[in-house]
């Protein structure tokens, strides 16, 4: 008996996230570097070509050593050249996996920022140290397959939109450049 179906249909990964946050306000300005800051994410399958996930982030500031930015979100992501799950192929009890070694996709993905600019106190500057605001951001990336359930991946996300929930003032935009492993389950 032959039968097709999906075998992996989760991919959880974790990255690093190295780039920079600029100020998208006209009453501050100035930007922060994030360096080998850590991400989680955890997406789901479906057909051979896109995925939907969610992902959590902690920024560093090594200039202020602290904790400056951690944020949740929501993402798709479209594989347009190879796929985003295996597939599986059953005859009896022999089994095989098809995937190409390299994949490249697009995303998009919308994240809940939550922030803390600092120890200074809010009348010196006028507005709260801490708040959050949502960031609209596409990007794409590429994995490379290193063993049957593990993958080598790099990826890139630039904000297209950002508007706050706490204060207008306080929007930033992030380029961020991702390295990281991700597995199959």
């Amino acid at each position: 008996m032959l039968s097709f179906g999906v075998n992996a249909q989760i991919l959880a990964g974790l990255s690093f996230q190295n780039g920079i946050f600029q100020y998208d306000s006209t009453d501050l300005s100035g930007s922060s570097v994030t360096m080998a800051s850590p991400s989680i994410s955890l997406h789901y399958g479906f057909f051979d070509n896109h995925l939907i996930g969610a992902n959590a982030d902690v920024h560093f500031s090594p200039t202020e050593e602290n904790v400056s930015l951690y944020s949740v979100g929501m993402n798709y992501r479209y594989y347009f050249h190879g796929q985003g799950i295996s597939n599986e192929i059953k005859i009896n009890d022999f089994r095989l996996k098809t995937r190409q070694k390299w994949n490249s996709w697009g995303q998009v993905s919308l994240n809940k920022y939550s922030y803390f600019l600092g120890t200074n106190p809010s009348s010196e500057t006028k507005f709260d140290q801490t708040g959050d605001f949502f960031n609209l951001n596409f990007g794409g990336g590429t994995d490379y397959d290193i063993g049957s359930e593990y993958r080598a991946f790099a990826d890139f996300s630039m904000t297209l939109l950002s508007f706050a929930s706490t204060d207008n003032r306080v929007k930033l935009r992030g380029t961020l450049i991702s390295f990281g492993v991700a597995k199959e389950f």
